[in-house]
């Protein structure tokens, strides 16, 4: 925050779809739990949370839950 004071941090869950509801909205579950946890930690080592923002997209080239932090 020192070098970019006005930096933003999108938290982005990418989320593995099967073809199975269940399976699918298990694993939007599991991504929620970790852009929380991920949320959890920034705000723990300093950053403020007003500058996060989370999302979430599904993609089948994923065979696991995946976060990705862009920093605007």
């Amino acid at each position: 925050m020192h070098v970019y004071p006005g930096a933003f941090f999108e938290i982005v869950s990418l989320i593995p779809t099967t073809g199975s509801y269940k399976e699918d909205e298990d694993a939007a579950m599991t991504a929620a739990a970790n852009a929380r946890r991920v949320m959890q930690t920034m705000t723990e080592i300093g950053l403020p949370p007003e500058r996060f923002q989370t999302n979430y997209t599904t993609t089948s080239t994923l065979g696991l839950n995946e976060i990705r932090i862009f920093v605007r």
